[in-house]
C-alpha cells in the first residue's frame, strides 16, 4: 500500500465486494441476517473452490494457491 488516500489500495477488495453483491446478495434477497451470513459463507466457498476466474486462466483460487504452495515446498527441499 502506498499510503493514505490512494485510490487503488483497496481495488481488489472493492472488486470482490462488487462481485459478491451482484452475483449473490442482490439475486438471493436474504430475509434475515442469519440467512445472509450463511449465504455469504456459501458464496465465498463457491468463489474460492468452484468458480473459474478469467485472470487465473480458468482456474479457481484454491487450485492456484495450492499449486503455488507445493511449488514453493519443492524449491525449498
Amino acid at each position: 500500500m502506498d499510503g493514505k488516500g490512494r485510490a487503488f489500495d483497496n481495488a481488489i477488495t472493492e472488486r470482490f465486494f462488487r462481485t459478491i453483491k451482484w452475483e449473490d446478495i442482490y439475486i438471493m434477497q436474504y430475509e434475515t441476517p442469519k440467512a445472509l451470513r450463511q449465504g455469504i459463507n456459501t458464496y465465498i466457498r463457491y468463489y474460492n473452490y468452484e468458480r473459474s476466474h478469467q485472470s487465473l486462466d480458468g482456474e479457481n483460487p484454491a487450485n492456484v494457491h495450492c499449486a503455488h504452495f507445493y511449488w514453493q515446498q519443492e524449491q525449498i527441499a
